[in-house]
């Protein structure tokens, strides 16, 4: 199928996408949600596809033409970023041999994130073979390390961690190359779009592509009885407020003593999480699900009164699109870039605000005519996010 070109001749891209720094084949980024939906979108319209990922990627990708990399178990800390140092090695030596003798003008290579093992292959490929065309996803900007995940939006300073000084500086050494060698580079909102601006990008090269919702799975997701007063979906990393949000629930079970919360997720700290759990006496209003994906998780998400996500960084938030698809309301902190992307269907609480958090939930637990509304709302917005549409304004790049 492909497209046409001015001459009216069909043009086939072959794309090498790049999703190298799979962690585990439990639970997925908003990086990785992307490189996959796209994949499939680019093949239905035509085009050719080629995975660069990791042996934990291999049952997600069935089906697709795949390049496994590496079969190793990534840990976190410094061995985490050694091992994506090592991946990023690895991955570059097999695409440079791979495309050194077969680059044509319609060769794309598209990084799904900025992290190494998906960055360095692209930026080793670009420099040695100056006709590919590298499109680069940049989804998330790190955070000053001195001011963290939480402190990034308010005022005051944090203790920096190693991770987030690592991450603060690979990143924006990766963008240095992104400036100098990119054709494309992807971001989830116009306030990160205004930042890469003014650090120097070209604005016709920096574009905005929303995050979006598997609307087939969706549809096809039944809501089931009995159900759950509110489910939460993401890691337990600092950075989604996972923590916060088990204060909260506290105080909101003071209130509500038989209510449950659903827990979409899984993370390499799952046991002091759950002893966090234990300790506050919320075992038995907490039900932790594990990893769910596709109907299942839609399922669960649509059996639920509400959805609860607390982050206090995002750059678009694919857990809110996809709440909202399934009816939900939205409870979370006030982030700037929600302002931009869903000013209806969210009660917000200020960043940190706990107490707020949990008497927003109260809130919309109290009021069955508030949440319809904001049910009916959230539903009708979350309409605008399609896969096929950001696909197609990928792929018109190159028209």
């Amino acid at each position: 199928m492909g497209f046409k070109t001015g001459v009216g001749e069909i043009f086939k891209l072959k794309f090498i996408i790049i999703n190298n720094g799979i962690i585990s084949s439990e639970g997925m980024s908003g990086s990785d949600q992307r490189a996959l939906n796209w994949s499939r979108m680019f093949i239905l319209k035509g085009h050719e596809v080629t995975l660069i990922i990791p042996e934990q990627g291999k049952e997600r990708y069935k089906g697709l033409n795949c390049i496994i990399t590496v079969s190793d178990s990534l840990s976190g800390g410094i061995g985490l970023a050694a091992g994506y140092f090592l991946r990023g090695i690895k991955a570059s030596q097999m695409l440079y041999k791979r495309l050194k003798k077969n680059v044509k003008d319609n060769t794309v290579i598209y990084s799904s994130s900025d992290l190494l093992p998906d960055a360095m292959p692209a930026i080793f490929s670009k420099i040695m073979m100056s006709e590919l065309k590298w499109i680069a996803g940049l989804h998330l900007i790190a955070p000053n390390p001195f001011k963290g995940f939480k402190k990034i939006s308010i005022r005051g300073y944090a203790i920096p961690s190693i991770s987030n000084i690592y991450y603060f500086f690979s990143q924006r050494l990766i963008m240095r190359f992104m400036k100098r060698y990119t054709h494309t580079v992807m971001v989830s909102n116009s306030m990160d779009r205004d930042f890469l601006i003014k650090k120097g990008f070209v604005p016709d090269k920096v574009i905005v592509t929303y995050g979006a919702v598997d609307w087939d799975a969706i549809n096809k997701a039944d809501k089931k009885e009995p159900g759950y007063d509110a489910c939460y979906i993401g890691r337990f990393h600092e950075q989604k407020g996972f923590f916060d949000l088990i204060e909260a629930w506290k105080l909101v079970c003071d209130r509500f003593p038989n209510s449950v919360m659903a827990v979409i997720g899984s993370d390499i700290n799952f046991d002091d999480v759950v002893k966090r759990v234990k300790d506050k006496g919320l075992f038995e209003n907490i039900k932790f699900m594990g990893f769910l994906n596709g109907i299942d998780k839609f399922t669960v998400m649509k059996s639920s009164k509400i959805c609860i996500f607390p982050s206090t960084y995002e750059s678009f938030g694919m857990v809110v699109a996809e709440a909202m698809a399934c009816g939900l309301p939205v409870v979370a902190y006030d982030l700037p870039v929600y302002r931009e992307i869903y000013p209806v269907g969210m009660i917000k609480a200020d960043i940190g605000d706990i107490k707020g958090l949990a008497e927003n939930i109260i809130k919309l637990f109290s009021n069955k005519e508030a949440r319809q509304r904001m049910s009916k709302e959230a539903y009708e917005s979350s309409q605008r996010f399609n896969w096929e549409k950001t696909a197609d304004m990928i792929i018109g790049r190159f028209n």
